[in-house]
């Protein structure tokens, strides 16, 4: 609630670093390989360096995140409170497409490997099912 991540030492719970945003972060974290994702509800979603605590990048939205990131298809999808599902490079952050709904999207979405479909569900009580051109 106070608008920073922070990742503690597992040996005895100390700190190793707290990244701040500029509001509360509701989604769960996303680690992957040496970055963490997070979105926020300043309307940026995080990616952040593991060992050094440092942004790798981060990406504005139209709307707050209260969505959780998910990793498919070799990028990072993550929906918007702007109700977009946004693709983004999950190296550098760079916008490679998204999806407008009619409504918020404020969970995670749910991908199927072996369809490659997409489930987007929103605030509407709607639920999209997406493939990737």
């Amino acid at each position: 609630m106070d608008g920073s991540l922070y990742a503690v030492h597992a040996e005895d719970g100390s700190l190793k670093f707290s990244h701040g945003t500029h509001e509360s972060i509701f989604s769960t974290p996303l680690v992957c390989g040496d970055l963490v994702y997070i979105g926020s509800l300043d309307k940026f979603i995080y990616a952040v360096d593991l060992d050094t605590g440092l942004p790798r990048w981060h990406f504005q939205t139209d709307g707050r995140v209260f969505a959780s990131p998910v990793i498919a298809e070799h990028a990072l999808w993550v929906g918007s409170n702007d109700g977009r599902l946004y693709e983004l490079d999950a190296e550098t952050g760079a916008l490679r497409s998204f999806f407008q709904a009619t409504e918020r999207i404020v969970n995670a979405i749910a991908y199927n490997e072996k369809t490659k479909l997409f489930f987007v569900p929103t605030v509407a009580n709607e639920l999209y099912c997406l493939r990737k051109k």
